[in-house]
């Protein structure tokens, strides 16, 4: 719950712009601004909005399928070892909790 909360209570980022001029300008009474009597060169710099942070719900679909190319490398190797000490026998290998389920005739 905790990490929930820490997730919803990030701010948006957006993109930002930065303008910094120079040229001739008046400065008027505290209030009022400041103006300009000519012609200003300006540079605008903008900032990308940094990447949007990685939900929970992408942290465990990348989880998922990692363990998925882990158990399929585990099953490959299993087949891989039963071929080589029984030639031309059947094999057969389950894991539901990888989805996996796959069997075939040894070379």
């Amino acid at each position: 719950m905790l990490l929930l909360i820490v997730l919803v209570s990030v701010p948006a980022m957006t993109q930002t712009q930065t303008t910094q001029c120079q040229g001739t300008e008046i400065t008027v009474p505290v209030g009022q601004g400041t103006y300009g009597t000519g012609q200003a060169t300006c540079t605008t710099t903008t900032t990308p909005a940094p990447p949007k942070p990685i939900t929970t719900q992408q942290a465990y679909e990348a989880g998922q399928n990692l363990g998925r190319g882990i158990a399929g490398m585990r099953a490959n190797h299993w087949v891989k070892k039963f071929c080589k000490k029984h030639p031309g026998e059947n094999w057969w290998y389950r894991n539901p909790a990888a989805g996996i389920e796959a069997s075939g005739v040894c070379p």
